[in-house]
């Protein structure tokens, strides 16, 4: 077993076979997330930093203004203005409407943003992130909008995908201790989509976000 890269995203590439599976890091992972990927019997597994597997899974990457600490993704045929935060939206930091997703942030700026359209159900590493929550959401006219509170101004991302009812799993980078502000300069949001049927909202690990 080796491991290629310094943070960031690594696959797990499953050797003699085509099962490949991407494990999310961030710059706080130190691999233990990864050396803890279970291999399959008898085969080896090898690590490569995202860029030389980038082709096996679209990966979206992207700032958006979160004006009023909100951005959202959406089905561009449904009503964004259906979102409603909630005292337990604002809690678990994501509200939810038919077709809509809103992400809450820390700051009102500018935060970077990563989608990755997965297969199935990405693995877990919940020691990377600092919150992970899941929903679903369905996409019936094929084209994603990732955007601001303002809808679909110039920053916004268009996004093709198969029509679907998808899950959602939001993670967060927000929080760094070493830096004089608690927080990164803008933040970092992953969003992995995979086609599932609908299921309930819910919080994998709860933080201070």
């Amino acid at each position: 077993m080796g491991v290629a890269g310094f943070g960031g995203v690594v696959y797990a590439v499953h050797i003699y076979s085509i099962d490949v599976q991407r494990v999310e890091c961030n710059d706080k992972c130190d691999f233990r997330c990864v050396l803890d990927y279970p291999a399959s019997p008898g085969l080896s597994v090898i690590f490569a930093v995202y860029n030389t597997l980038d082709r096996i899974m679209p990966r979206y990457d992207f700032e958006l203004y979160a004006d009023c600490f909100q951005f959202h993704i959406q089905d561009v045929s449904a009503d964004a203005d259906q979102l409603g935060w909630s005292d337990e939206a604002l809690a678990r930091q994501l509200a939810v409407a038919p077709g809509v997703v809103g992400v809450g942030t820390v700051l009102n700026d500018m935060v970077a943003v990563s989608l990755d359209l997965v297969d199935e159900s990405p693995p877990l590493s919940l020691d990377c992130w600092d919150h992970v929550v899941e929903c679903s959401m369905s996409v019936q006219s094929g084209r994603i909008l990732a955007a601001g509170w303002l809808g679909d101004s110039p920053d916004a991302t268009h996004i093709e995908v198969k029509p679907d009812t998808y899950r959602v799993r939001v993670s967060y980078s927000v929080l760094d201790p070493s830096s004089e502000t608690g927080l990164k300069e803008k933040g970092r949001y992953l969003l992995q989509l995979w086609p599932a049927p609908a299921d309930a909202t819910i919080v994998l690990k709860q933080g201070a976000v």
